[in-house]
C-alpha cells in the first residue's frame, strides 16, 4: 500500500476494503497444497491429531499441511 495512494485510501475509508486486504495479509505466505516427502516420518509420545491438522490423501496416506520443522517442533 506504500506504492499506492489510492490503494490507501480506500483501505482507510471503506471496512469491507479493510477487512478483506486484512485477511489477505493472513493468508500470504500460507501453504496453498501437501506434499508428501518420501522419509516423512514423525514419532510422537502423544497422537499427532492432538498436536497437527491431520487428513488423508486419496491413495490413504495421513498427511498434515505444516512443515517438517514446524511438525518436528510440535513432536518433541
Amino acid at each position: 500500500m506504500a506504492e499506492g495512494p489510492q490503494l490507501r485510501e480506500v483501505y482507510e475509508s471503506e471496512p469491507q476494503i479493510k477487512e478483506l486486504i486484512d485477511t489477505a495479509k493472513k493468508l500470504e505466505g500460507m501453504v496453498r497444497n501437501a506434499g508428501v516427502h518420501a522419509a516423512g516420518v514423525v514419532i510422537s509420545p502423544v497422537p499427532l491429531n492432538e498436536l497437527v491438522p491431520l487428513h488423508k490423501t486419496k491413495n490413504d496416506e495421513i498427511v498434515t499441511a505444516y512443515d517438517m520443522k514446524a511438525v518436528e517442533k510440535m513432536a518433541c
